[in-house]
């Protein structure tokens, strides 16, 4: 049969005469030969051809009416209706809408049987593993159709959302006369009660909460026991992101933002203009928060106390010595940057106009800053060559040293870590750069030209 079906697709089309088409004039032909096939006869229109699995048929249309012809045997299967939609595949099931003047209703395409019953109106479906859920309309009230087994699952509603999936159940949040629930579709029941309004689900520490509203007031309703959960707030959001472990959610409380991470604890921090990220790093919980326009950083203790702001959280690295992370610091004129030690809570040295990333060198964790005198290679105690008018971000480990290449804004030459100076014996030269720590050698430019510097011959050696 699959072989037919492929056959079908490339000699079957619709056409008409090169006149005008009457009615009864549009039929099928054989696009090899060019002639009419007789035994899937005439139609006013000549619609859809739908092939899938052992189904071969296509839609025609008489005095108005809509068929679905068999191209097997030119046979109407099943048909009269007034419009058609086209076929979806739901499961094992060939779908489609039709409609028989004044209602809309699903029909299973090799059957004809109509799933479940009529209706007003038909809407979405709503796809899951192995369910397919329409939502319906008839006499203006909201019904959920299983276009699987044809049952009618609840209803009637006034408002509804779409159908969702959670905790192995089949839910919607739908509204009868004034008040909102949320409504398990397959025991047909309201959880938790019926409220004023209902948000979203959330889930929360591997179980899912739902939002709720009563008295103008918000809340979370245990999705399992329809429990309602402490606390009563103005406003409540669920954060941006998963924390690695625990979990947490904003809430509006005299207009100022607070985080609830335990259901006992309540609110927790001094409150804020608005929280507007949470990232765990490392064992500490960052928050940034929105105050008077501005934004800043803060951690956040167990104990809901916070330390610590600054105005930005930027590359964070963790190391053996903590977490390091750098921040824009406050302030008018050029602008400063400082790498700040998370764990101790403390800016290291001064605020500096530029710096690199976090490198580890035999001196432990080191950085290139620029400052006031220039460019200096730092350690987390402080600075360990003297200024330059230009260091690299970037470290050369070369023969159990560490190198910079630099410049004193005439010539470029290399310093070594350990003493902080210039490596005189390999010279100043107009450019230097691609250092080999395999060959020994860096090319140098001189008098225009690239060339390359032996570091064992000191010399130009090409």
């Amino acid at each position: 049969m699959r072989a037919f079906s492929i056959l079908l697709v490339s000699i079957l089309f619709s056409q008409t005469s090169d006149i005008v088409p009457e009615p009864g004039h549009r039929y099928m032909i054989d696009a090899r030969t060019g002639e009419k096939i007789e035994y899937l006869g005439e139609y006013d229109r000549v619609g859809e051809v739908y092939i899938a699995d052992s189904i071969h048929v296509f839609m025609g249309e008489k005095a108005g009416k809509r068929k679905w012809i068999d191209l097997k045997t030119g046979k109407v299967l099943h048909g009269d209706y007034d419009r058609v939609g086209p076929v979806s595949r739901f499961g094992q099931r060939h779908i489609f809408t039709a409609s028989d003047g004044e209602h809309w209703f699903y029909v299973d395409l090799v059957t004809g049987d109509i799933i479940g019953r009529k209706f007003d109106g038909i809407g979405e479906v709503m796809e899951f593993e192995d369910r397919y859920i329409a939502r319906v309309v008839d006499q203006q009230m909201i019904y959920f159709l299983d276009l699987i087994s044809g049952e009618v699952l609840s209803g009637p509603f006034d408002e509804s959302g779409l159908p969702e999936y959670h905790e192995n159940r089949y839910l919607v949040a739908a509204r009868k006369g004034d008040r909102w629930v949320w409504h398990d579709l397959d025991k047909d029941e309201d959880i938790g009660g019926i409220f004023q309004s209902v948000g979203q689900v959330h889930e929360l520490g591997g179980k899912s909460y739902f939002q709720a509203l009563e008295d103008n007031e918000w809340f979370y309703v245990e999705l399992s026991t329809g429990k309602q959960m402490p606390g009563r707030w103005e406003s409540m959001s669920p954060l941006g992101r998963k924390l690695e472990s625990g979990w947490a959610f904003r809430v509006l409380k005299d207009m100022k933002w607070y985080l609830v991470r335990d259901w006992d604890k309540g609110m927790q921090g001094p409150g804020f203009d608005y929280i507007l990220d949470v990232r765990p790093v490392g064992g500490d919980l960052l928050i940034q928060y929105q105050e008077d326009d501005e934004r800043y950083w803060t951690v956040m203790n167990d104990d809901g106390s916070t330390e610590g702001r600054w105005m930005d959280f930027i590359d964070p690295v963790e190391t053996e010595n903590g977490i390091f992370f750098k921040t824009l610091l406050p302030g008018e004129g050029r602008t400063e940057y400082a790498w700040i030690n998370l764990n101790k809570r403390e800016m290291i040295g001064e605020g500096k106009y530029d710096l690199s990333d976090l490198m580890l060198s035999p001196k432990g964790i080191i950085y290139t800053a620029l400052g006031e005198e220039g460019w200096r290679v730092y350690g987390l105690n402080g600075p360990l060559t003297p200024a330059f008018e230009y260091i690299a971000d970037r470290q050369i480990w070369f023969r159990d040293n560490t190198y910079f290449r630099a410049s004193d804004g005439e010539e470029y030459f290399y310093i070594n870590l350990e003493s902080g100076e210039p490596v005189e014996d390999w010279g100043r030269w107009q450019e230097t750069c691609c250092f080999s720590t395999d060959k020994a050698e860096f090319k140098v430019r001189k008098d225009g030209k690239f060339m390359t510097y032996s570091i064992d011959h000191k010399r130009i050696i090409d």
